[in-house]
């Protein structure tokens, strides 16, 4: 999983302009990415698989990157994360969909209910 290490990383993805992949989905115009916000102290954090979620979002074609908080506070701060772990779904310069949950299952889930193939 890469890592949004500072704002200035993130900012290209939010804007847009340096997005490679358009996930199935999302309009050919538009692009999407999942920022997992996470710690190395949250427990919670720790107790999901984030093999089988970045499977999962590899299989639905929607690139997953990762917010360390204690590296990078200045973005889940830009994104408005208050808990973690958070997942968004963020597509440029808008936040689609969110889930703060440390449950596996329900990680998979969100991230499957983007996938239109299966639809």
């Amino acid at each position: 999983m890469r890592t949004f290490e500072t704002q200035a990383d993130f900012e290209p993805y939010w804007n847009g302009t340096n997005v490679p992949t358009k996930p199935i989905g999302i309009r050919k115009e538009d692009s999407a990415f999942i920022v997992y916000f996470t710690a190395t102290w949250c427990g919670a954090c720790k107790r999901l698989d984030l093999d089988m979620i970045e499977s999962i979002a590899k299989n639905v074609g929607i690139p997953i990157w990762k917010v360390e908080q204690t590296v990078n506070d200045f973005t889940a701060g830009f994104c408005d994360v208050s808990s973690l772990p958070t997942f968004l779904l963020i597509k440029p310069k808008k936040i689609v969909s969110k889930i703060a949950i440390s449950n596996t299952e329900n990680v998979v889930a969100w991230i499957k209910s983007f996938d239109l193939k299966k639809k």
